[in-house]
């Protein structure tokens, strides 16, 4: 009676802490804000009207520097002349879920917005999905003043 009494225990402990365990780094699961670059295009296409001069900085392949990658957005918060950021991709090293929303959260720190092209480290897997469920579409265009931005998946994976 002893050992079904703590073969039962242990299952039921195992079953109250599913969301403790990782079953897949590739798992495609997210949580919190979807959709970013849809957003930030609005923002930026909205504070951008009318304007003849527009300001943004750029930056890419920030896979695996979550450090320096704060240390960007922090910088650049102390700034007030930017309107927007352009992350040229490889925001992962491995296209997995994890690191996309790692660096979603970091990014989402930034008082200005910001897009996110996909990169050819983040087509590792079921990365582009993810991206796709992050991000959005891998290609998109907006305009900021009277520049026209055109953002295109030229990936070959």
């Amino acid at each position: 009676m002893p050992k079904i009494t703590l073969l039962t225990s242990l299952l039921c402990c195992l079953l109250v802490s599913c969301d403790m365990f990782d079953y897949h780094p590739y798992d495609g699961k997210i949580t919190g804000e979807r959709n970013i670059n849809e957003k930030n295009i609005k923002r930026i296409e909205a504070a951008c009207l009318n304007k003849d001069t527009i300001r943004f900085a750029v930056m890419g392949d920030t896979q695996r520097w979550y450090d320096e990658t704060q240390e960007f957005v922090n910088t650049l918060n102390k700034r007030n002349d930017i309107d927007f950021v352009i992350h040229l991709g490889d925001i992962t090293d491995f296209g997995l879920t994890k690191e996309f929303l790692w660096m979603r959260d970091i990014m989402n720190k930034l008082y200005v917005p910001y897009v996110v092209l996909l990169g050819n480290h983040d087509c590792l897997a079921n990365g582009q999905d993810v991206f796709r469920s992050v991000f959005g579409n891998e290609n998109f265009s907006f305009t900021a003043g009277t520049a026209k931005f055109i953002c295109m998946n030229t990936n070959a994976l």
